[in-house]
């Protein structure tokens, strides 16, 4: 309807100018060519008019429409200025103009332009959605909010101004508000379901994952083919710790050839959390083989792999993950604790030469914790026959443990540990002499 009405105008617009300049001009040609896209021929006869001195806003107005559908659209801003410049009133060059600085992102000067038009024409509601879609296109989200909320009082049921209301609030964590907002949104329209997933996420920030789980679970009754929808309401069952309503979920969505790495993950962390640490293993070391960086990942694969079988692999994954992690110095000693209890208790066969350099660096991050002192001290003297460090640690081990008066018991388990490493310096020096 809307592009009928233009047509007119412009039939309108040829008519007078016709009329005024003669039949010499040949607008009713170029406006013929530019309906039925032929924008090269279009193009060449309004440049040769405008050769003839034949300065009609008319045709650079034409000219703008020819450009900016053939994509020139800074060239074609140039012929709108030069039509704005020999007439300020007229609406068409005007909104045109602002249509294109929009396609280019140049949105300041999109919004000027709006605006001027607006002045023109008070009561245009598209002119005064544009000024707020612009201000929200262009990051001033405070300006956007105001105008959106003027324009939401005059017509409540526009859908548009209704989606750009949520996203407004969201910006600003307003997630009450969003919700409710991309809740009106979903009743207007239940089928678009970007407007869905938009309602989950700001559904997910304000924890309320049963509102979710609801909205998604209506929309797959209806349309059960959306990868994206089953995804999120995969995910969604799995943050409300509804685990195996998850692991049903994504499991479909396998079964559908609808996997992807996000499905494989929701399996592998639903799995972890039913303890069932082989099987998330199984789907963790999936997501781990498509994305190598994955931290999140790689904390949940190597927890599963240190509570199964897979005590060594756990030790990999998580080395590669303390690698990755970037955290900071107090949560990297954390970390680093669990890698020292992983490769000295957890996994009985590891290596003293990797107990050693797991040990040292653990101690280094986590001094307070005396007890790697004797790991240390035992490595020396088992592993690398090292009798001077043995009796360093050893000694600094006793020493540290009688500040904490308390008796702290690794690997041999011999609740007489503390006389058992006295004889043992004893032996060693012994042995040095």
């Amino acid at each position: 309807m809307k592009n009928k009405i233009v047509f007119l105008l412009l039939v309108l617009i040829s008519t007078n100018y016709s009329l005024l300049f003669g039949s010499n001009v040949q607008l009713d040609s170029i406006q013929l060519l530019i309906k039925n896209y032929k924008y090269g021929q279009a193009l060449k006869i309004i440049d040769k008019e405008l050769e003839q001195k034949n300065d009609f806003k008319i045709l650079y107005y034409y000219k703008g429409n020819v450009l900016r559908e053939m994509y020139s659209y800074n060239k074609a801003i140039d012929s709108y200025l030069k039509a704005f410049s020999l007439d300020s009133t007229d609406n068409l060059i005007v909104i045109n103009l602002a249509l294109t600085y929009k396609n280019i992102q140049d949105y300041n000067n999109a919004i000027h332009y709006f605006s001027k038009g607006l002045v023109q024409d008070s009561t245009n509601q598209f002119l005064a959605i544009e000024i707020a879609n612009c201000k929200f296109l262009n990051k001033q989200f405070d300006q956007a909010l105001k105008d959106f909320i003027k324009l939401y009082q005059k017509d409540s049921t526009n859908y548009f101004v209704i989606t750009r209301l949520a996203y407004c609030f969201n910006k600003f964590s307003l997630y009450d508000s969003a919700v409710y907002y991309f809740g009106k949104a979903c009743v207007l329209n239940p089928n678009d379901f970007n407007n869905l997933k938009s309602f989950c996420v700001a559904s997910i920030a304000k924890k309320d994952y049963k509102s979710g789980i609801k909205r998604t679970e209506l929309f797959i009754s209806k349309d059960s083919n959306n990868f994206e929808i089953n995804t999120m309401n995969s995910y969604l069952y799995l943050l409300d710790k509804q685990y195996r309503q998850s692991i049903q979920k994504a499991t479909n969505c396998v079964n559908r050839g609808f996997s992807s790495i996000d499905i494989y993950k929701y399996l592998g962390i639903a799995y972890y959390r039913l303890k069932a640490f082989d099987t998330a293993k199984i789907y963790l070391e999936k997501v781990y083989h498509m994305d190598t960086l994955d931290v999140n990942n790689l904390e949940f694969l190597s927890n599963a792999c240190l509570n199964s079988y897979y005590k060594e692999l756990g030790i990999f994954y998580l080395e590669k993950y303390i690698e990755l992690s970037g955290y900071d110095i107090e949560r990297y000693a954390q970390v680093y604790q669990k890698l020292y209890e992983a490769c000295v208790m957890t996994w009985s066969k590891c290596p003293l030469e990797k107990q050693l350099s797991v040990s040292l660096k653990s101690y280094q991050l986590n001094p307070d914790n005396y007890g790697i002192l004797y790991t240390i001290g035992y490595c020396y003297d088992v592993g690398k026959k090292d009798s001077k460090n043995a009796i360093g640690f050893y000694s600094k081990y006793l020493s540290e443990k009688k500040k904490y008066e308390k008796n702290v018991v690794y690997l041999n388990g011999s609740v007489n540990l503390d006389e058992q490493i006295e004889e043992r310096i004893k032996e060693l020096k012994k042995s040095t002499k």
